[in-house]
C-alpha cells in the first residue's frame, strides 16, 4: 500500500472514531454527565485545549479515541457523575456511539447514490431482440421482487442473484399490473460461463425520496 492509501485509511478510521466518540460526548452532555476529556488518538497529545469543564485533545497515535466521563470507571462524589445517572440515561450514552456510526454509514451510502447520477430499478423496461427471458415469461413493466427464493430490495440484490446462478434458469416473482405473479423457469442464455442479460431495467429519477429508498434498500 502506498503512502496515499495509508493516509486515506487513517483518515477514514479517524472519521469513524470521531463520529463514534462524538455520539458518546453529545449524549453525555444532553443527559447531564460531566465529560472530563474528549480525545482522538492515543498517546502523547499533539494539540489540546481546555474549554469549560472538558479537555479536548488530538493525540499522536491514530488508533482510537475516548470520551472520558466523570465517574465512568471509578466512584465519584460529583452529582454529574456517569454512575449517578439513571440506568436508562446510561444506556442512551453507551448506545449513542454505535448509533452515530450507523448514521454515518447511511449518510455515506446516500452520498454514493447521489454521486452515481442515477438509480436503477428492478422494473423491466426493454428487451433485446429474441430475448429468451421474454420468451420464457418476463414482460415489459414487470418489477422483479424475488429470484430463486431470495427477496430483492435493490438492483444489487438482483444482479447478485443473476451472477451467482449456474444454469441460467430462474424462478421469479414479479409485480405485474399491481399483482404478484410467479414465473417459473425464466431462462437467460449463456456464453461460456457468462450469463447474457437480454433485458434492461428502468432508471429512477434522483429525488430525496428515491435516494432515501435506495440508501435503505427499499427501491
Amino acid at each position: 500500500m502506498n503512502f496515499l492509501g495509508i493516509l486515506i485509511a487513517i483518515l477514514i478510521f479517524g472519521l469513524i472514531i470521531a463520529v463514534h466518540e462524538a455520539g458518546h460526548f453529545v449524549a453525555a452532555k444532553l443527559n447531564g454527565v460531566k465529560v472530563n476529556q474528549f480525545a482522538l488518538g492515543m498517546g502523547p497529545a499533539i494539540f489540546k485545549f481546555q474549554k469549560g469543564e472538558t479537555l479536548y485533545a488530538l493525540r499522536l497515535f491514530p488508533i482510537g479515541g475516548y470520551c472520558q466521563m466523570e465517574g465512568e470507571d471509578d466512584e465519584s462524589a460529583d452529582d454529574r457523575a456517569f454512575g449517578k445517572r439513571p440506568v436508562w440515561r446510561r444506556i442512551i450514552i453507551i448506545v449513542a456511539g454505535a448509533f452515530m456510526n450507523l448514521v454515518l454509514g447511511v449518510v455515506l451510502i446516500a452520498i454514493m447514490v447521489v454521486q452515481s447520477g442515477a438509480i436503477t430499478s428492478r422494473t423491466v423496461s426493454y428487451f433485446y431482440e429474441n430475448a429468451s427471458s421474454h420468451e420464457t415469461g418476463l414482460e415489459l413493466g414487470d418489477k422483479v421482487i424475488n429470484v430463486n427464493g431470495m427477496r430483492l430490495f435493490t438492483v444489487t440484490d438482483f444482479n447478485y442473484q443473476l451472477a451467482s446462478d449456474e444454469d441460467g434458469v430462474f424462478d421469479m416473482t414479479v409485480i405485474r399490473d399491481g399483482k404478484k405473479v410467479q414465473l417459473n423457469d425464466v431462462t437467460l442464455e449463456k456464453n461460456g460461463d457468462n450469463l447474457i442479460i437480454d433485458f434492461k431495467v428502468a432508471p429512477i429519477s434522483l429525488t430525496v425520496g428515491s435516494v432515501a429508498k435506495e440508501t435503505l434498500g427499499r427501491t
